[in-house]
């Protein structure tokens, strides 16, 4: 399916009902309805901000607008699980570069930097609402720095790690989904495997997942995910690898040797292990 042949997906309910009135009908469209089964053909119709119906040749009602897709894809809108598009968001609340693509939500907080205090910045997305939906996680290197200054560059104390553990404990009370780290990055590569697996047993806790931009992405990629899969196996906690990227000639082309391996023993130890990449997200 061409991009060019894609409706703009649940995100459009909103545009459309904003552009044409509360009342819509939308014909001949080819529904993708977000389950993973095959795309169907069918009509919907929209009233306001809500989808009322769907099916197969729905009748126009009293002043409905009636729109005939000629065929183009409609879908839910897309999840873009890494995200930096909090960016000036703000200062940019239709977010035209993120919403023309179909994506309807962002995951942001990635890499180890959230917005802090996250309370605080929801408050401001409530104050002035963007076109899109915004979730977050939050950042190692934020509890880090919150806690450590900037004398960065160590193993945190028991002391230090301890406080750290509240200030996660109360940013997922404000609504993170979880616990994001940025290990390649200097804010986070001294932290030691311990520390964060004893952060991500707190984000287990609430229910989160963690999220890792990986402590290496060159010659010691590998033990990298091994360090991801520990994190997962000891925390029990979800764990998505942010970027496949095997940065050094001695592990290109390895992607689709080694990979399987790590779902193997993800699946062993009862790991939910996810890979993502800057537009999307898969299972192998």
């Amino acid at each position: 399916m061409h991009a060019r042949n894609l409706l703009v997906g649940l995100g459009l309910v909103w545009l459309i009902s904003r552009s044409c009135g509360a009342d819509v009908l939308l014909r001949n469209v080819e529904l993708y309805d977000g389950t993973g089964k095959r795309p169907f053909a069918a009509d919907v119709r929209i009233h306001g901000a809500r989808i009322l119906a769907v099916g197969p040749h729905l009748q126009p009602a009293p002043g409905e607008t009636v729109r005939d897709e000629h065929g183009l894809a409609l879908a839910p809108g897309f999840i873009d699980m890494h995200s930096h598009g909090e960016r000036g968001l703000l200062n940019d609340l239709d977010a035209a570069t993120i919403s023309r693509q179909g994506v309807t939500t962002i995951f942001v907080g990635q890499d180890g930097e959230s917005n802090y205090p996250l309370r605080e910045y929801y408050s401001q997305l409530e104050a002035t609402s963007p076109a899109i939906n915004v979730a977050s996680m939050i950042g190692h290197a934020t509890l880090r720095e919150q806690v450590m200054d900037k004398d960065l560059y160590r193993a945190s104390t028991s002391s230090e790690l301890a406080k750290m553990k509240v200030l996660l404990a109360r940013e997922l009370r404000a609504g993170a989904f979880g616990l994001s780290t940025g290990l390649e990055y200097e804010q986070s590569h001294f932290s030691t495997t311990e520390e964060v697996v004893e952060l991500s047993k707190v984000a287990a806790a609430s229910g989160g997942f963690y999220i890792s931009h990986v402590r290496d992405e060159a010659n010691d990629v590998f033990k990298s995910f091994d360090e991801v899969l520990r994190i997962g196996r000891e925390a029990h906690i979800p764990v998505e690898i942010t970027h496949i990227k095997l940065g050094s000639t001695h592990t290109w082309h390895l992607a689709s040797s080694r990979m399987p391996h790590y779902f193997a023993v993800a699946k062993r130890d009862h790991v939910n292990l996810e890979l993502a990449r800057e537009r999307a997200n898969f299972r192998m």
